[in-house]
């Protein structure tokens, strides 16, 4: 009897595998793709905040220190 490994069928569904699997390979990129992007727009934003904040912080003690006074 001749049976060859790759009948259509089994084709199809390699084919079907292969295609599931590059569509998760590709949501994987994107999701890393965008969580670089976030952490390269929100981390100078944090540091913005932060230094805003300290800023901030200054103005009320050098304040403080000059009604002292």
């Amino acid at each position: 009897m001749n049976d060859p490994f790759w009948t259509p069928d089994r084709l199809n569904i390699r084919h079907d595998l292969a295609h599931a699997e590059a569509q998760q390979l590709r949501r994987e990129a994107l999701a890393d793709f965008w969580r670089d992007v976030d952490e390269l727009l929100i981390t100078p934003a944090r540091q913005a905040q932060r230094a805003g904040q300290r800023w901030m912080h200054r103005l009320v003690r050098h304040e403080r220190a000059r009604q002292q006074i």
